[in-house]
């Protein structure tokens, strides 16, 4: 601790993980006078803030840095899915279930009927997050969408459809497992806490007062805990603070532009976050410096330190899949600067969502896209379904356009090459390979276990109890394409040797010796690997 003045009676600890260029990040629940080391710390420096306290106040200091944390084995730790593989159940009994799935389905989706609600199960989805109503008309009759209402649909009650709802009403019940809070207070509101006026009918927030001021931690912590109230006018939520899971998605704001402690000030307003960044679709609006600042070493010429006069990002580092494991990673590290580590859903678009001519996505980027995201740790997918931009008039219903092959829109072209129904079959295709590898998904990483020099984001498994290893690697790593081709090779700690199967492919790989090299065509190459064998 060094020599104190003034007579301290007590000490406090924070330890931070530290770049060599003096960057640091507080470690989520790390105040103890001793750490022990972790593989996340891995490639980083140790600091630790000492703050001294007495009567008088509180005085800090941090120790000089520690040298680069390094392996030290060979081998690997386990590491709990983000939450916990109990975290909805501890929140309540009505989000248990969330804890048994990773969560998919689409955003302000619109079903009216039962028949659109078996479209959605049909491909696999299992929750709302948010609904649109019946044709765009708000509220949702819930008894379509709960099993008991129409038991004679196997499409429907075989598992059940779930939501994070909008809003409560006489019809809400066992499907409500969350409920759906306020979309990008950061983006709309700034980062600030003024006064907040919000709609009495609970329908629509109406903004900041005064209207100068910034307001986004009062607006998103009303439509978390029902407080602060808005400073004019009833306060209205349009569902209770019930102890149910509540989710509200993070903009551009938090992703890029609200400095760290700001952004993270956001964290505390959801008890599951997502992000929306629509890498492919957005087209050059991501581009730029400010960016790239976030994803790349300030030295790097694309960011210039935030001069200004970074180059940005190019069209092939910007249209990537793998960027969207960013839009996990970052909202990780707020997490850790906030105090708490929580699930994350990632927004992945479907189709068209912005008006030509912006990109469109197509089905083999959206599927990558979706599983860098899980790759990097997300618990669920969020489908951006609405289609603004494609000529296909299907608004906020694709699925359900694309799901029938009598409606109009199930044949049309939303961008060269692929059908609205292409892309409802790519998201079936993708959830069904996601609920046959549930188990696998949610359970713990095995991090240090894999690594490699290629531009590939791998994660690892310890499954059926570390009985088996699964490595999930994905093209490309965040603003580094991948070539076209690509050949990677893995190394395995656990030192394994014998057949690896590449699943759903029919093929295998040989590893020798903890090591084996597998090809990537491009940059939506995704292959998962099933070592039998303990990470």
């Amino acid at each position: 601790m060094g020599a104190w003045k003034n007579n301290p009676t007590a000490w406090t600890y924070r330890w931070q993980d530290c770049t060599g260029s003096g960057h640091c990040k507080a470690i989520a629940g790390a105040t103890g006078r001793t750490y022990i080391v972790r593989a996340r710390d891995i490639g980083y420096r140790l600091v630790v803030v000492v703050s001294a306290h007495n009567a008088a106040g509180t005085a800090s200091d941090p120790s000089g840095p520690t040298p680069v944390v390094t392996a030290s084995c060979s081998c690997s730790l386990l590491r709990a899915i983000d939450g916990g593989p109990r975290y909805f159940a501890n929140l309540g009994s009505h989000s248990a279930w969330a804890d048994s799935k990773v969560l998919l389905g689409g955003f302000l989706e619109e079903p009216a009927s039962a028949t659109d609600v078996a479209y959605d199960a049909k491909m696999g989805n299992n929750v709302y997050w948010n609904l649109a109503g019946p044709s765009g008309g708000g509220s949702v009759d819930y008894n379509v969408i709960r099993c008991p209402s129409h038991p004679s649909s196997t499409d429907v009650c075989a598992d059940g459809m779930h939501v994070f709802a909008p809003t409560r009403d006489a019809t809400t019940g066992a499907e409500t497992i969350g409920w759906a809070g306020l979309d990008e207070a950061d983006l709309r509101f700034g980062s600030g806490s003024g006064g907040f006026v919000n709609d009495s009918s609970g329908d629509n927030v109406k903004g900041c007062s005064p209207s100068s001021s910034a307001c986004g931690y009062s607006a998103a912590g009303f439509y978390y805990r029902g407080a602060p109230l808005p400073v004019s006018g009833p306060a209205k939520l349009r569902y209770p603070i019930d102890g149910r899971a509540i989710e509200q998605g993070m903009g551009e704001s938090v992703l890029f532009f609200a400095q760290n402690p700001e952004a993270a000030r956001f964290m505390a307003y959801s008890d599951i976050e997502s992000a929306d960044s629509y890498w492919i679709s957005a087209g050059p609006s991501l581009d730029g410096f400010t960016t790239a600042c976030r994803m790349v070493p300030l030295a790097d010429p694309r960011c210039a330190d935030y001069s200004g006069n970074g180059t940005g990002l190019t069209s092939a580092e910007e249209d990537l899949p793998a960027n969207y494991a960013y839009n996990v990673t970052r909202l990780e590290y707020l997490d850790r600067l906030e105090g708490k580590i929580k699930p994350i859903a990632v927004d992945v678009e479907t189709d068209c969502p912005f008006a030509a001519p912006k990109p469109c996505t197509t089905p083999p980027q959206m599927t990558a896209s979706a599983w860098h995201a899980l790759i990097a740790g997300a618990r669920g997918i969020i489908w951006f379904q609405q289609d603004f931009g494609s000529g296909c008039p299907t608004d906020y219903d694709p699925f359900y356009d694309g799901s029938d092959p009598a409606n109009a829109n199930y044949g049309c072209h939303y961008t060269a090459g692929y059908t609205v129904h292409d892309m409802v079959a790519a998201v079936t295709a993708f959830n069904k390979e996601v609920a046959a590898l549930n188990e696998v998904l949610l359970s713990p990483f095995a991090d240090g276990e894999v690594s490699t020099r290629a531009d590939v984001s791998v994660m690892a498994k310890a499954a059926d109890g570390n009985t088996k290893c699964w490595l999930f690697a994905g093209a490309g790593q965040p603003a580094r394409p991948p070539a076209d081709g690509m050949a990677a090779t893995f190394s395995l700690a656990n030192r394994y040797s014998g057949p690896v199967a590449v699943y759903g492919e029919g093929r295998t790989v040989t590893a020798t010796d903890g090591e084996f090299t597998d090809a990537f065509a491009n940059a939506n190459a995704v292959h998962i690997y099933e070592i039998p064998a303990a990470c």
